[in-house]
């Protein structure tokens, strides 16, 4: 189904099951496309991943000083791209198989994968609360239930720290003109059923508002991701991305 414009809400179980399928398939080649999606055009993925990392980088402001943690971190494509002297690296994923791809993949001694849901977070990482300063949320959120949203960003504020300010950034997949849900929808592109919420830029906002702009948090920078619209396949959808500071 295709459902326009109300709430309606998706199948976690659903999403775990079509990630830990898209892992389990995996056949060595391309790696970042077992995330981004792009079956039927995987050049497209590397590409996109490129102009992701040259865009969103440098606002991340890493350096031997930053403590990372990645939520639904995939198989780790974004500490790939991270200069091998920050301080500190964690990745957070519910998927099993991704972890597993992680890390077979992950050289650094300062990095660690876990498996476990991003609402648990706190826990699996309780004996490093308060210890990170840069938050990225990239990509996932559309794959959470409004409640669930709501739940992880009130939950932020406990992971990083007041010593030296935080940033988060946000990445998410937008409803062009309004919200769009994915749900009991099967993709041809993708040859497999696939569950997503496109929300629209202003109900991101409105739960900002609600959780991490309570907490001190600031949107510094906000815009679309792509510059080249080639880039963005999806009439009805568009990539977005928040930074968040305190």
């Amino acid at each position: 189904m295709r459902i326009k414009g109300s709430v309606e809400d998706i199948s976690t179980d659903k999403v775990k099951e079509f990630y830990e399928s898209r892992a389990s398939s995996y056949n060595g080649e391309n790696i970042y496309n077992v995330t981004m999606l792009q079956d039927k055009n995987p050049e497209l993925s590397e590409e996109r991943n490129r102009a992701e990392i040259a865009k969103l980088f440098p606002k991340f402001k890493l350096d031997e000083n930053s403590c990372v943690l990645d939520l639904a971190c995939g198989v780790g494509r974004l500490l790939d791209a991270m200069p091998e002297n920050i301080k500190l690296y964690r990745g957070i994923d519910f998927t099993e198989g991704l972890i597993k791809l992680a890390n077979s993949r992950n050289t650094r001694a300062n990095a660690k994968f876990f498996t476990g849901s991003v609402l648990d977070a706190d826990k699996i990482l309780a004996d490093e609360l308060g210890s990170f300063n840069r938050i990225l949320m990239i990509a996932f959120l559309m794959y959470m239930n409004d409640n669930d949203v709501l739940s992880l960003l009130k939950k932020i504020p406990a992971l990083i720290t007041y010593r030296g300010g935080g940033l988060i950034c946000v990445k998410v997949s937008i409803g062009v003109n309004e919200r769009l849900t994915l749900k009991d929808f099967y993709s041809e592109e993708l040859k497999s059923d696939y569950e997503s919420i496109y929300r629209t830029r202003d109900e991101y906002m409105k739960f900002f508002e609600s959780t991490l702009i309570t907490e001190g948090f600031t949107v510094t920078e906000e815009n679309y991701l792509y510059d080249d619209n080639n880039l963005n396949n999806r009439k009805e959808t568009t990539q977005y991305y928040f930074i968040l500071e305190r």
